[in-house]
């Protein structure tokens, strides 16, 4: 019997913006999904999770090393909070340097607006991260 697909959302949380990512358990590579605004990330993630059978959400975060939280990791925790209370499983990632990573990634297949991309490529170097490590 073939078990059931299942996907992982990896998120690369801003101020303004919201990477995404998107990944099955077929495959286990991530794509990137798009950017949205934060605002509008709980309207449009209930539309992702009606459209696919999403498992996990993977948020990534900064380790500053020093058991404090800065003002973006704040957010972040209040943010995984609010998918728990929703009933999402979470996980977390480190994200040191996805942003120099996505920009490199992106320049080096010439797209353009690497920056207006970044977000997205950073969610995908998120989510696969996790997804190589589980």
């Amino acid at each position: 019997m073939m078990s059931k697909i299942v996907y992982y959302l990896g998120i690369d949380w801003g101020r303004a913006l919201c990477g995404i990512a998107i990944a099955d358990s077929e495959t286990m590579v991530a794509s990137t999904y798009g950017e949205i605004s934060i605002k509008d990330f709980f309207d449009n993630l209930e539309k992702i999770s009606k459209e696919i059978n999403l498992e996990t959400i993977v948020v990534g975060v900064t380790d500053s090393g020093d058991g404090r939280f800065n003002s973006n990791q704040k957010s972040i925790s209040k943010f995984a909070q609010i998918l728990k209370e929703k009933g999402y499983k979470v996980e977390f990632e480190e994200e040191f340097f996805t942003t120099q990573l996505a920009q490199k990634n992106l320049a080096e297949v010439k797209k353009k607006k690497i920056t207006k991309n970044d977000n997205a490529e950073s969610a995908r170097l998120i989510l696969q991260s996790w997804l190589d490590r589980n």
